[in-house]
């Protein structure tokens, strides 16, 4: 595969998260009573929000790979990347958390599906780290709680390493 395809193809990994969204509101959007909007909303802003720096970032990077001045660059982007995803991760966290606690209070089995999404989006996050990965440093405590790191070392080991040797670098 020539590397024009393959970044496309983490192109296509991030903006995929885009239409992990759309299935999140399709899944609430099936609910009658409407309740589950508001569960769902913040993520869905964050997740947007994330989205959106993850392929502007993406994009600089690709353009600016090399050369002393592109590591200011590198350093600003790898500062938002981090920023978007800790605030996704903050977002799927809370979201998971309020349906399974709304779940429990109303027995409604339409908000495990909520959870069940938020899964997939958690996996297709831990993708486009490995995207960044192999662009800039990205340094998992700034970011990630013990627990979405632990789901990550069991999802993939690989991205776990790297975001450890990064961590270990610098401190």
């Amino acid at each position: 595969m020539n590397e024009e395809n393959n970044y496309e193809e983490h192109y296509e990994c991030i903006i995929s998260l885009y239409d992990i969204a759309e299935k999140i509101i399709k899944e609430v959007g099936e609910d009658e009573s409407g309740n589950d909007i508001s569960i769902v909303e913040p993520l869905i802003q964050a997740l947007t929000n994330a989205t959106n720096e993850f392929a502007e970032g993406y994009i600089v990077l690709v353009d600016n790979k090399e050369g002393e001045q592109k590591k200011g660059i590198r350093k600003q982007i790898q500062a938002k990347v981090e920023t978007a995803m800790r605030n996704l991760f903050n977002s799927i966290n809370e979201c998971k958390e309020k349906a399974v606690e709304e779940e429990k209070k109303t027995k409604r089995k339409s908000l495990l599906s909520i959870v069940k999404v938020v899964g997939l989006l958690r996996s297709q996050v831990h993708k486009v780290i490995g995207v960044f990965l192999n662009l800039i440093d990205l340094s998992s405590n700034r970011f990630m709680k013990k627990i979405d790191l632990e789901e990550l070392e069991r999802r993939d080991r690989e991205i776990a390493i790297k975001l450890h040797e990064i961590s270990q670098k610098r401190s």
